[in-house]
């Protein structure tokens, strides 16, 4: 049974193109140096049946199932099975480096933050398991790329919002592979995604927008034009002096003529009340 973090210095292991650690107490972070596996990056051995690197044999979780290869391991086996241990941190995104990787177990960990976008670049990926995590956020548009994906399971995490559809997705009908993720919707579940579009303002016909603006300006001119008027009138009064004079002889003259209409037409009113003073 291994124990304690995994070391980064297997990313210098250039000729790696398996691992299976599963089932065991790991701890810690996936190290970012895992996207330094050459062997799992170029096409080295692709089509080429006969070449095989070591003997051996070894057990595999693959599509959901327990595999054991036994005898010669061919090369063109590349996988990463660090399932069933209790891992933590982000999937590291080095990852998508791996192009040829074939196989990708992280399922039953403790694995938390978002699914990247470029996972979709791991276009030979053929199984992606990373079932019974915390793993939160939308599942990405980008995973209809996976042109090769035959297995997938994303059960029990907290992903949430529409399930991408289109590409492989489209032949994987098992609403098993999202259960456990109650923010899902879309096919292959029987949750539709509430289509909800953006708050739009009320459109106005042309005329009434006119009518709207021409209002606005009326009701904007008017204090406008009391400030013009008042400092034209004031401001000339204050510079010029003899204006200045000029106009309180004026408001003196126009005072004393309302003064003079008012008291005669308020005596009239007297006399002919019978008031007015013998």
């Amino acid at each position: 049974m291994l124990t304690g973090t995994i070391p980064p210095q297997l990313g210098n292991l250039t000729y790696l193109h398996l691992i299976d650690v599963s089932n065991n107490h790991l701890s810690g972070a996936i190290p970012h140096s895992f996207g330094n596996f050459s062997a799992m990056k170029t096409n080295l051995g692709r089509g080429w049946s006969g070449i095989y690197d070591y003997v051996n044999n070894i057990d595999i979780n693959m599509k959901g199932r327990e595999f054991q290869l036994e005898g010669r391991i061919p090369s063109l086996f590349i996988c990463i099975d660090l399932s069933n241990n209790i891992l933590s941190g982000e999937i590291p995104e080095e990852l998508a480096h791996l192009s040829f990787l074939q196989s990708l177990n992280l399922s039953r960990n403790q694995l938390l933050g978002q699914l990247s976008e470029k996972v979709g670049e791991l276009r030979w990926l053929e199984v992606l398991d990373l079932s019974v995590n915390n793993l939160s956020g939308a599942i990405p548009q980008t995973m209809t790329n996976l042109t090769s994906l035959n297995h997938l399971n994303l059960s029990y995490n907290n992903f949430y919002g529409e399930i991408p559809h289109g590409g492989q997705l489209q032949v994987l009908p098992d609403p098993s592979i999202y259960s456990g993720n109650p923010g899902l919707c879309g096919f292959p579940l029987d949750k539709k995604c509430e289509i909800t579009a953006p708050a739009q303002p009320p459109s106005l016909p042309n005329n009434e927008g006119e009518n709207n603006l021409e209002t606005i300006w009326f009701y904007l001119s008017m204090p406008l034009g009391f400030m013009f008027g008042f400092w034209a009138i004031f401001g000339a009064l204050i510079l010029k002096e003899s204006w200045r004079y000029a106009y309180f002889r004026f408001i003196d003259h126009i005072y004393n003529k309302i003064y003079v209409i008012v008291a005669v037409n308020l005596k009239t009113m007297k006399r002919k009340c019978g008031l007015a003073s013998e």
